[in-house]
C-alpha cells in the first residue's frame, strides 16, 4: 500500500466558502470507473461544527437536471445559485454521506470526478482552515494476496472484501503512525498535545500559559536554555519570548556602588530589596494589559531565578515619581522648559510641570 493514490483537502483555498457549507472543487482521478476506496476527516481544535460530509461522483464534467446539463465545476463556483438549489441539482450523484464518524469505506463508489459538501454550523472560515479531508482511489484489496479463486468471487460488494478492508485500513493508518514518528518530533510540525508532552522533557513549568508558536521555540532551543537554567540570561529571554519587550535585570549587588551614604543605601535596598537574595525585574509601561497577565509573568520569572531567589516585578508608569522608579529616557525625559500657550485651534501643545 505504499503505493496509495488520495486526493488531501487541507487548506482554506481548497474549499468554495458558502453560508453554511464548504464545497471542493471537481477532483479529477484521471481514469473511467475509478474505484473510490476511504475517506477520512480531522478537524483541529475542541469543537468541529461539522455536521455533514456528502460524496459526489460521475464520469463526466456535467450533470443533467430537469433536462438542463449543468457544468459541475461552473456550477461549484457559482455564487447566484443557493447551496441548497446546487444540492437539489447534485443529488443525482450523491454517492456517500458521512455522518457523526471520522471516516467510512467507500464501498461500490465508482466514478472517474468526485466532489464534497460539508454541512457547518460554526465559522466556516474558521472551520475551513482547521479541517483536512483525504479521500483515497484505486486502492490494491489484500484480496489479491490470497488465491485466484477468492478474487473471482469476491466482488466489491462482497462480505470477504468488506472484511479484510477494515483490517487493511486499520494496518495502513498503524504503519503511516509508525513512519511519521520521527516527523513528529520536529516541534513545528507536531500536535499541541504532543508539544506539551515534550516540554516535560526539558522540565518546563507552566507550560500551558505559553502560545503554540512559543512553545516551538522553548523545545526548540530546549538544550540551550536548559544550560543557562537558573541565571540572568535565562529570566531575560523568558520574559522576552513571553512580553516581547526586553526587561531590565537588577541584582542587588549592582546597586553596592551607589550606596555612598546612608540616605542613598536607604533607597536602593527599599526598591532594590536589603539582600543578596533579592533581584527586581523592571518592564515598561504597557508591557502587561492587565492583572492575569502579570501574575503568570510572575511565575515565569520566579520559575526562571534560581532556588531561595526572590524576584521583585515593576511594571514603570509614565510619570516622575521621586525616589521611585523613574529613569531617564525610559520613562521619563529632559526638555526644554516652555510656557503654556493656546494656538488658533485652541489646543494646548505643550504643558509644563514642576515636581516639588
Amino acid at each position: 500500500m505504499d503505493g496509495m493514490q488520495y486526493f488531501l483537502l487541507n487548506k482554506k483555498e481548497d474549499f468554495v466558502i458558502y453560508k453554511g457549507y464548504l464545497c471542493s472543487d471537481l477532483m479529477d482521478s484521471k481514469e473511467k470507473q475509478t474505484d473510490w476506496s476511504r475517506i477520512t476527516a480531522y478537524q483541529q481544535g475542541k469543537e468541529s461544527g461539522i455536521t455533514k460530509i456528502r460524496l459526489f461522483v460521475s464520469e463526466q464534467e456535467f450533470l443533467i437536471w430537469n433536462h438542463e446539463n449543468y457544468d459541475i465545476r461552473q456550477l461549484i463556483f457559482e455564487e447566484n445559485v443557493p447551496m441548497e438549489e446546487k444540492l437539489s441539482i447534485f443529488s443525482t450523484c450523491e454517492a456517500y454521506c458521512l455522518e457523526e464518524t471520522s471516516e467510512g469505506l467507500l464501498t461500490g463508489v465508482t466514478g472517474r470526478y468526485m466532489w464534497l459538501v460539508v454541512s457547518v454550523e460554526t465559522n466556516e472560515e474558521t472551520v475551513a482552515g482547521q479541517l483536512e479531508i483525504q479521500i483515497f482511489f484505486q486502492a490494491d484489496s489484500w484480496i489479491s494476496f490470497l488465491p485466484e479463486v477468492y478474487g473471482k468471487q469476491a466482488g466489491e460488494d462482497s462480505f470477504l472484501f468488506r472484511y479484510l478492508s477494515i483490517f487493511q485500513w486499520i494496518y495502513y493508518d498503524m504503519s503511516r503512525l509508525i513512519s511519521s514518528v520521527p516527523h513528529m518530533l520536529y516541534p513545528a510540525y507536531a500536535s499541541s498535545e504532543f508539544l506539551e508532552w515534550m516540554a516535560g522533557w526539558f522540565a518546563m513549568e507552566n507550560v500551558t500559559v505559553w502560545s503554540r508558536e512559543q512553545l516551538i521555540y522553548l523545545i526548540e532551543n530546549g538544550k540551550r536554555l536548559f544550560g543557562i537554567r537558573g541565571t540572568k540570561q535565562y529570566m531575560e529571554e523568558l520574559v522576552f519570548l513571553y512580553t516581547g519587550s526586553r526587561p531590565w535585570i537588577v541584582e542587588y549587588y549592582q546597586t553596592d556602588c551607589y550606596k555612598t551614604d546612608i540616605r542613598k543605601a536607604k533607597i536602593l535596598e527599599r526598591l532594590y530589596g536589603d539582600n543578596a537574595y533579592m533581584v527586581t525585574v523592571v518592564l515598561l509601561q504597557g508591557t502587561v494589559s492587565n492583572q492575569q497577565e502579570i501574575s503568570v509573568l510572575q511565575k515565569i520569572i520566579q520559575s526562571a531565578a534560581p532556588a531561595y531567589m526572590e524576584c521583585r516585578l515593576i511594571v514603570l508608569e509614565p510619570y516622575i515619581f521621586l525616589d521611585r522608579y523613574t529613569y531617564i529616557g525610559i520613562n521619563s525625559c529632559l526638555g526644554r522648559y516652555k510656557c503654556m500657550r493656546v494656538d488658533d485651534d485652541g489646543l494646548i501643545p505643550y504643558v509644563s510641570m514642576i515636581a516639588r
